[in-house]
């Protein structure tokens, strides 16, 4: 039963996010054979920590909206305000250098919401 809002869909969702990054990992560093085992849980975020990018989720709803709903002008918006957040020096932990201002994920999100 995949309900929405229940702990069993959320198991499942992040079951299968396990399962791409897996696969992403592996894709990308050749040095972890198939074989190999590393921790999943080393790079878990929970909720409200306040440190995870959304970037990738707004842009993945931007695709959504390009791809599945056929609404290019809302796509590109979302993708423009996200380029307009960056530009404005904003940036989470994982993308953070220095010069730029370090915001959590919160922040962020209100950020591009502010820029669209």
């Amino acid at each position: 039963d995949l309900e929405p809002a229940g702990e069993h869909f959320l198991d499942r969702v992040e079951t299968l996010a396990a399962v791409f990054f897996r696969g992403a990992v592996r894709f990308f560093r050749d040095d972890i054979a198939d074989g190999d085992d590393f921790d999943i849980a080393a790079v878990r975020i929970d909720a409200g920590m306040d440190i995870a990018n959304p970037l990738a989720t707004i842009l993945s709803v931007a695709m959504m909206m390009r791809y599945t709903f056929g609404q290019e002008e809302v796509a590109q918006r979302i993708e423009a305000a996200v380029r307009k957040t960056l530009q404005l020096g904003l940036r989470t932990g994982d993308i953070y250098q220095d010069g730029m201002q370090k915001v959590g994920t919160a922040a962020m999100g209100d950020a591009v919401v502010k820029s669209l």
